[in-house]
């Protein structure tokens, strides 16, 4: 390798696995062995240092995931007021509302699916949305900076790096089971979202 290659975080070569890597037929077995098991150890131990930091992440996908389910119907709702309006700029007003709401709608599905699935186009757009998200003092810069934090800190970027669905693939049996308290702050971000959203809705 060349002094001008960036290092490698995860300390082996993914590539160089048990299905790709050149076998020579003449080496001891013992040895073979011994290979194989060290990149599966390798892999294991990046896993559980970063399985906890992973969960979270995937944990912001669902919150996507469910901001789309207050977004879609109420997208929907103003849309059909267009047509239920009589008359004047309001009409306009609703389809423009409506089709906002519906198109953040589709892309929160897009994100959190994206997050569930580490892909690094969809880390990249949540980091903006966050960004912005912390103009929303003081409640939305917490939130917020907390998602930047998962995203953009030394774990995220190791997560989302396309070595690292390698690692996911030898390491099955890792697994992590998310706690109550991060459920129960799943739950009120949502309803604090619900509820920020509804009173723009209403007071537009």
């Amino acid at each position: 390798m060349s002094s001008g290659n960036p290092p490698n975080p995860y300390g082996y070569e993914p590539q160089a696995s048990q299905a790709d890597a050149p076998v020579n037929p003449f080496a001891p077995t013992s040895q073979l062995g011994e290979s194989i098991v060290a990149v599966d150890s390798d892999a294991h131990q990046i896993r559980r240092q970063h399985i906890a930091h992973e969960a979270s992440i995937k944990s912001i996908g669902v919150l996507y995931f469910l901001g789309a389910i207050v977004f879609i119907p109420m997208g929907a709702f103003a849309a059909a007021g267009t047509f239920m309006a009589r008359g004047g700029p309001a009409p306009i007003e609703l389809g423009v509302i409506g089709l906002v709401y519906l198109g953040l709608g589709v892309l929160w599905i897009w994100l959190g699916l994206g997050l569930r699935r580490l892909s690094p186009a969809a880390r990249i757009v949540a980091s903006i949305f966050s960004a912005l998200g912390l103009l929303g003092f003081p409640v939305g810069t917490i939130i917020n900076g907390y998602i930047l934090y998962l995203l953009l800190s030394a774990k995220g970027r190791t997560i989302f790096a396309p070595e690292y669905q390698e690692v996911i693939r030898l390491t099955p049996d890792v697994k992590y089971h998310t706690s109550k308290v991060v459920i129960a702050l799943l739950i009120i971000i949502v309803l604090l979202m619900i509820f920020g959203v509804g009173a723009l809705f209403v007071g537009g």
